[in-house]
């Protein structure tokens, strides 16, 4: 706008040097930069990733590397996954398995240290999703304030699920349980916790 050249100078990057250091599909690949700070919302960002047909790739601080992890392994134990640390420095290693596999050997570890790039690959065969967690995503929308078709729609969108698969579960569960809207799913899910959290007291 301002008239102003701008030349771009190759240089080192530690997204490509991740990659291409992952043994990951290269073809095709996403840079996604931090996930979110917040537990909740870093784990719908981690479902909408893993429905992405790329190698997906992002940085995570140290201390929060392990519970990114924990995550990941939760929705999807065998998804291929790298972590790179401490890369074009003299401690540099890659670490390889299936997301369960790489957050058992950073927790066998304890204490992590230095800068990490998280390559996570495409599924091997498609995510199976538990209807509790539509019911919770869904749920938790409801309670932010958003519309009942909108939290469809973000619940679909957050979990890399068809709306149309989203509605069908949903639908019957309110036919199941007699709510008649979205806030009275809203409602009943939020009963059904209550009822679980007593039966477990008792």
């Amino acid at each position: 706008r301002e008239g102003i050249p701008v030349v771009p100078m190759p240089g080192p990057s530690a997204v490509l040097a991740a990659l291409v250091g992952s043994g990951l599909p290269t073809d095709r690949f996403l840079f996604a930069g931090y996930p979110p700070r917040k537990k909740g919302e870093r784990r719908r960002w981690l479902s909408e990733l893993l429905s992405i047909p790329a190698t997906v790739i992002f940085f995570e601080s140290p201390h929060r590397l392990i519970s990114t992890l924990e995550l990941l392994a939760e929705l999807d134990p065998e998804r291929p996954t790298v972590v790179a640390r401490e890369l074009t420095k003299i401690h540099e290693e890659f670490v390889r398995g299936t997301s369960a596999e790489v957050l058992a050997e950073f927790q066998s570890r304890g204490k992590v240290l230095g800068e990490c790039v998280v390559l996570v690959g495409t599924a091997n065969k498609p995510m199976a999703r538990d209807e509790n967690e539509i019911f919770a995503t869904y749920a938790e929308l409801l309670a932010q304030g958003l519309a009942s078709k909108e939290a469809l729609k973000e619940t679909a969108r957050a979990l890399g699920l068809p709306k149309r698969e989203v509605y069908k579960i949903l639908h019957r569960e309110e036919k199941r349980t007699g709510a008649r809207d979205g806030n009275g799913f809203q409602r009943n899910s939020r009963s059904k916790e209550r009822k679980s959290s007593a039966a477990g007291k008792a």
